[in-house]
């Protein structure tokens, strides 16, 4: 094997890793311009590797080659769903019809069924972010079978061709798909992370309460939402990694309501009191219950996607507002 070949195309399917990680960053979820082209981007994009796949070829022997051209194509139909997988399909077939010569019709074939498979292990798994190992190792699996019968479509010459060869194909399948879909599917998370956190923070700052997040056991702020900030007169860099105790008011009586309240939501999950102190910077303390539009949510150290929704259960439910801290969530 050249392994110079080899590295070659592995380094056209990073690539595409690559590019797919761009793509989201071009078009998030939401973008006016999104459903018209991502379809398109991708389709066509990941056709064009799978050209470039036929041209990068890697050499077994002298004079004999494979390539992994069904790689992208299963990929990207697996992640993107049968339309667009089926798009770069038709793209490889486009230009095995260019190319002409032997074994042109069970290539066409081959590149054209991977991604119609490849939709159906999509449609499968329900979306991208529920692509799971199963998934990719039955795709993987039906693209080696897809490639089997590429091969026993050329007759007799075709099954002694793929004897010698089938070794090397199942590798390459097997790594280009099952470790590239891990990466893709990380790829897929990271920016689904992202538009959470993006999500989560314009909730937060929107809402008219003042919202502090705080961890449970260190009892540190973990984060505080713009209503907090404009009302405690602080800005958020000052507010993110204090103990929220040093931010209570310095009377006995004060901080007396605060451990009361902090008490009984660890014990309870929800703390319901009114007229808890809230110490601004410049030492003034107000009243929740003079403040209808100042709420103070207090949680724990939890995947702050789960904040959002919590808050606006708490805060639909309290009347008048709430301390609220989930217990037994670290």
């Amino acid at each position: 094997m050249d392994y110079h070949h080899l590295l070659e195309a592995v380094g056209v399917l990073v690539s595409g890793v690559l590019f797919y990680s761009y793509t989201y960053s071009w078009f998030p979820p939401g973008h006016p311009q999104r459903q018209r082209w991502w379809t398109a981007v991708l389709g066509l994009s990941f056709g064009g590797l799978a050209v470039t796949m036929m041209i990068a070829r890697i050499q077994i022997a002298p004079g004999v080659f494979i390539d992994a051209r069904l790689v992208p194509v299963a990929l990207i139909g697996l992640f993107e769903g049968w339309k667009i997988g089926l798009l770069a399909s038709l793209v490889g077939a486009a230009y095995r019809v260019w190319l002409g010569g032997a074994g042109a019709g069970a290539d066409i074939a081959s590149l054209i069924l991977t991604g119609l498979v490849a939709g159906l292990c999509n449609r499968w798994a329900g979306s991208a972010e529920r692509v799971a190992p199963r998934h990719a190792l039955t795709l993987t699996g039906l693209t080696f079978a897809i490639t089997l019968w590429s091969f026993a479509l050329i007759g007799r010459e075709g099954w002694m061709l793929f004897s010698r060869l089938w070794i090397p194909y199942l590798v390459t399948i097997v790594v280009g798909i099952g470790f590239l879909a891990r990466l893709f599917h990380e790829v897929v998370i990271q920016h689904q992370l992202a538009a959470d956190q993006q999500r989560f923070r314009a909730i937060l700052d929107e809402a008219t309460d003042a919202i502090r997040i705080v961890d449970a056991d260190t009892l540190r702020v973990l984060d505080c939402n713009r209503a907090d900030c404009e009302i405690s007169g602080r800005s958020r860099e000052e507010m993110i990694g204090r103990d929220v105790r040093e931010l209570w008011p310095e009377e006995p009586e004060a901080r007396a309501l605060r451990e009361a309240a902090m008490a009984e939501a660890r014990a309870h999950g929800v703390a319901r009191r009114l007229g808890i102190p809230y110490r601004t910077a410049s030492g003034r303390n107000l009243l929740l219950w003079k403040h209808r539009d100042l709420a103070w949510l207090l949680v724990s150290d939890l995947d702050k996607t789960e904040v959002p929704a919590m808050y606006l259960k708490v805060r639909k439910a309290a009347n008048p507002p709430s301390a609220f801290l989930p217990s037994g969530i670290s």
